[in-house]
């Protein structure tokens, strides 16, 4: 019963630090949204939406909530949509407020926020240091890139979400643990259906994953490897399917109608590089498009926000410092040295 006591005091003052903490990421995060609309509001006059891209999700949110199916024309289902899965968190507001710009950013907003505390645990329990989870957090939504797609209309806040949700199951959840197993593939599946580059991940991790339990040289070892991914495999197999099967009825094609419009009519990326056959083309996508593109996040990270660039190497010598030997411990998808 003495013991109890003291118990219940560390518990609640551990859960008034978590609330004090929260408290002050809603509080930046709902400041920083009032200022860019405020910005919006003062250069544009009205608060909308400058990317067509941002209207098609908002045009096939409206059609799915009145029940004229996935599509940008009522009853004429057709994947458009580049990124399915923030079209669907545009629906659900939309359902509540019948207003593609309320529902955009009432979206945003909500993506945000789950980014920003996702962000905070997954510091706070890799580092052990809850003011630096704190700042982490804060520091997120001053991404130039952040900030423009705050209110943009576009999934930016979604894929920053997801990304956070697969690096948090991934990491604070051992290898064989049943998280790992069900949970982490429903996370990559998210991923690819907020952007169709994060497909990209899904051999990363599931490679990873096996690779771990390989490592360990033993029988047993091996056949959890082979027994994990098979199972990991499968359920990102089932959770994944609707996607391609939807794109296969309506379109004939795996993936949505704009990749190939990318890919065979503006024959741009690797793909298009791939169907030419060109190997300078294929080199040049590998190096010279990497490279600039590179180049380009920096840019715009010195010219809009200076001190967040020239913080950058200091918070990443420190993570990796800190956190280091615990993802030693679950995997290697972050690439960090030993």
């Amino acid at each position: 019963m003495n013991d109890t006591v003291p118990n219940q005091h560390a518990l609640l003052s551990k859960m008034s630090h978590w609330g004090v903490h929260l408290a002050i990421i809603l509080v930046v995060l709902s400041t920083i949204f009032g200022l860019e609309l405020r910005k919006e509001m003062k250069m544009a006059e009205t608060i909308g939406f400058a990317l067509d891209d941002s209207w098609i999700h908002a045009a096939i949110a409206k059609n799915f909530v009145s029940g004229n199916g996935f599509a940008v024309n009522p009853g004429k289902n057709l994947p458009v949509s580049t990124s399915p899965a923030w079209t669907l968190c545009m629906a659900l507001p939309y359902w509540v407020t019948h207003d593609p710009i309320k529902a955009g950013l009432m979206a945003a907003f909500f993506c945000r926020f789950i980014a920003n505390l996702l962000l905070y645990w997954l510091v706070r329990k890799m580092t052990g240091q809850s003011l630096i989870a704190l700042f982490s957090a804060i520091c997120l939504n001053l991404s130039p890139i952040a900030l423009w797609g705050f209110a943009s209309g576009m999934e930016i806040p979604l894929v920053m979400m997801a990304i956070l949700l697969l690096l948090v199951l991934y990491y604070l959840f051992e290898p064989d643990s049943a998280v790992r197993k069900y949970g982490v593939p429903v996370a990559l599946v998210l991923c690819a259906l907020s952007r169709p580059e994060l497909f990209v991940m899904v051999p990363l991790v599931f490679v990873d994953t096996w690779f771990y339990h390989m490592r360990q040289r033993t029988p047993e070892a091996r056949r959890k490897a082979w027994t994990i991914l098979v199972t990991e495999v499968i359920v990102f197999g089932v959770a994944i399917s609707p996607y391609f099967a939807f794109n296969l009825i309506t379109s004939g094609h795996l993936l949505p109608t704009t990749f190939y419009a990318k890919t065979s009519v503006r024959d741009v990326g690797l793909s298009g590089a791939l169907a030419s056959k060109d190997i300078g083309r294929i080199k040049t996508v590998f190096t010279d498009h990497s490279i600039r593109e590179v180049v380009a996040v920096f840019s715009l990270f010195m010219k809009q926000n200076l001190v967040g660039f020239l913080l950058l190497p200091v918070g990443t010598l420190f993570f990796v410092g800190a956190v280091t030997d615990k993802i030693s411990r679950r995997g290697w998808f972050l690439p960090l040295p030993r």
